[in-house]
């Protein structure tokens, strides 16, 4: 049984992350910086959402991201 921990959260984060950035390079060669910004803020969102106190943490930093 594997226990829960922010830390793995956030370096599988990562991991998926850089996926979606290779796997797009390897579909279409180039990432457009609209893109990697976008992949950026979901990375952002993600430690968020692992390291947040409460919901409504969350939502300030969801209402910011945009």
């Amino acid at each position: 049984m594997m226990i829960e921990s922010p830390i793995y959260d956030l370096i599988k984060s990562e991991g998926y992350a850089e996926g979606v950035k290779e796997t797009l390079r390897v579909r279409f060669h180039d990432v457009p910086q609209i893109i990697q910004e976008g992949i950026k803020r979901l990375r952002m969102l993600h430690r968020h959402a692992v390291l947040c106190s409460s919901l409504d943490e969350f939502v300030r930093a969801l209402d910011g991201a945009g």
